[in-house]
């Protein structure tokens, strides 16, 4: 019966961890496109972004660049170097 109780508590407090972090993510990819959707590619912060690395879904009319210190991809118009989609972690197209 102990182990039962124990079993449920584990459950509940993955439960309750997976849930935050859900929120945390939900929260972190809102600022995000708050601050690049729609915005100049952010050339200036490649410091504390990281060096962009170009991924696979990058053509002649857009790129498709993850930051590695922020952990984020952004995909942009290559025309306008306007961010058109951020994505949370590396994310190929």
């Amino acid at each position: 019966m102990k182990n039962h109780i124990f079993l449920i508590l584990l459950l509940c407090l993955q439960l309750f961890a997976c849930s935050d972090t859900s929120q945390v993510n939900t929260e972190r990819h809102q600022e995000l496109t708050r601050l690049y959707t729609g915005k100049k590619v952010p050339y200036a912060e490649h410091d504390v972004l990281g060096s962009p690395e170009t991924l696979s879904g990058t053509n002649n009319m857009q790129w498709v660049a993850y930051y590695p210190k922020a952990d984020f991809t952004i995909v942009t118009n290559k025309k306008t170097d306007i961010v058109r989609t951020v994505y949370l972690g590396r994310h190929e197209l």
